[in-house]
């Protein structure tokens, strides 16, 4: 996907820089998104709510493995004292433990992996419509995501990243409003 995506970038630079309909007044710009995802209102905002959210869900799964060990444990003292009929439905009912354990580790997982997509995806979408209407309002036949776009080399004078980091601040202050 990446590839394809740079190869694309690589060919509409290519028609642009080099098709004499365009001409020289091309205006071609670069944001960095991850800079602006880490200095961002809205980033630093969404970064410590995940990490909130892992650290609760991380104390979830430590309480539940700390009353699984117990459960083990207190088995295991009894252990001789039953007889073979109740060692094998304490067995039973360990086993069923542990993978109600495995499957709450596993659920919690998905679950942080699906919000930090969330938030990343929502991050994009504003960035990128904030670019968008940055690139419409100043004429700019193109504007490229840093990562993405493959860019190995520019003239920091094309970099946008700022404005559009200030456009997307003014924006969360205004909807916090």
């Amino acid at each position: 996907m990446k590839k394809q995506l740079t190869l694309l970038v690589a060919a509409l630079v290519l028609i642009f820089g080099f098709t004499p309909a365009f001409g020289a007044d091309n205006k071609i710009g670069v944001i960095d998104f991850e800079r602006i995802l880490l200095e961002s209102s809205a980033g630093k905002l969404g970064k410590e709510q995940l990490e909130k959210k892992k650290t609760d869900l991380t104390a979830k799964i430590q309480a539940e493995e700390q009353n699984l060990m117990n459960f083990q444990k207190s088995l295991e003292r009894e252990f001789m004292l039953l007889s073979q009929e109740k060692k094998d439905e304490k067995q039973r009912e360990f086993r069923i433990r542990v993978n109600d354990f495995n499957k709450l580790k596993k659920d919690m997982t998905q679950e942080m992996r699906a919000a930090n997509q969330s938030f990343m995806a929502e991050m994009e979408k504003n960035v990128f419509l904030i670019a968008q209407e940055l690139g419409k309002k100043e004429g700019y036949t193109l504007i490229i995501e840093k990562k993405i776009g493959g860019v190995i080399y520019r003239p920091d004078n094309i970099d946008l990243t700022d404005k559009v980091l200030k456009s997307f601040n003014e924006q969360v202050a205004k909807k916090a409003k």
